[in-house]
């Protein structure tokens, strides 16, 4: 998912982790893991700065993960 300042974020099921690809160097930071059990499938940043991360669990059981800006999660 591109980002306003250019870079893109990419959900990396394999790794359970989302992570920051910077355009300007290519350099990878990871910057959300998923907790054990799940992996996260999508990304979206919204205008807001909250990230909302699509994951799926290994009984396939799905869900969202809203981490804001100050780091609160809440999960729907």
């Amino acid at each position: 998912w591109p980002s306003a300042d250019g870079n893109v974020y990419v959900a990396v099921y394999g790794a359970r982790a989302v992570v920051r690809v910077r355009v300007a160097d290519g350099k990878l930071t990871t910057v959300a893991r998923s907790p054990a059990t799940w992996a996260p499938s999508g990304v979206l940043l919204a205008p807001d700065g909250h990230m909302w991360i699509l994951e799926y669990s290994t009984t396939n059981a799905a869900r969202v993960r809203r981490i804001a800006p100050n780091g609160g999660v809440r999960i729907f």
